[in-house]
């Protein structure tokens, strides 16, 4: 559409060069035609009458030309940046919406599995070393607290701080998945509106289409009305 613009102002530009040539023209008709210049006033009239119609069509093509810059383009370039705000949104979405889940599901449940071992193994069979081994293949690190005064309870309670903090952060995951689902809902019933924007586009564009079609064409059987008067041979 842009080409097809720039297409209209070029052919006005040549339009205003070939009046302009028309006009120049008729300066010279006298001495062109100094044997009998009887017909010339005739002649200079219908080249005079083609160069105003050249420059009337050059007004409609430049005119045809600002109102689909200001108008359709503009329609075009809107409904380009809705489809990639879409993809975009996909794309984000891809790229940010990710969850681990699954593998805090998976360590919620090992989590409790060793907790219930903990408990079910009398302390005097923990052996040296074996709790700091549960507890820091839970945490990866020492942590202390004193409602936990032995090493035993300590590793349990760690184990279920760990459980707990796995089991909060799956449930901000899911809200936070739910309101990620909820804004791509919104989104898409927005860009569903946009079948609308471009069935008024197009109907605008045709309706422009229409009138600068028969405005050329007046000014053209307007310019085929003045020239019938030009000098014929007998």
């Amino acid at each position: 559409m842009e080409r097809l613009s720039r297409r209209n102002e070029g052919m006005a530009s040549e339009y205003a060069r070939f009046s302009s040539a028309l006009s120049g023209l008729t300066e010279s008709s006298q001495e062109t035609y100094a044997v009998d210049t009887n017909d010339v006033p005739l002649l200079n009239e219908g080249l005079n009458a083609t160069a105003r119609h050249l420059d009337s069509s050059r007004q409609l093509l430049e005119d045809e030309a600002r109102g689909w810059e200001e108008g359709v383009l503009e329609d075009l370039k809107r409904q380009r940046d809705t489809l990639v705000s879409v993809r975009d949104m996909f794309d984000r979405r891809d790229k940010y919406a990710r969850d681990n889940i699954p593998q805090l599901e998976k360590r919620i449940a090992n989590n409790e599995t060793k907790l219930h071992n903990i408990r079910q193994k009398p302390a005097e069979q923990i052996k040296p070393g074996e709790a700091e081994k549960v507890e820091d293949a839970i945490f990866k690190v020492r942590l202390y607290h004193p409602l936990a005064p032995t090493l035993f309870f300590r590793t349990i309670w760690l184990t279920r701080l760990a459980w707990e903090q796995d089991k909060e952060s799956i449930v901000q995951q899911h809200a936070r998945g739910v309101f990620i689902t909820e804004c791509i809902r919104d989104e898409l019933a927005f860009f569903q509106k946009s079948q609308y924007h471009v069935s008024r586009l197009h109907q605008e564009w045709a309706q422009e289409r229409v009138k600068y079609a028969e405005l050329q064409a007046d000014n053209w059987r307007a310019l085929s009305e003045e020239v019938e008067s030009m000098p014929m041979a007998e």
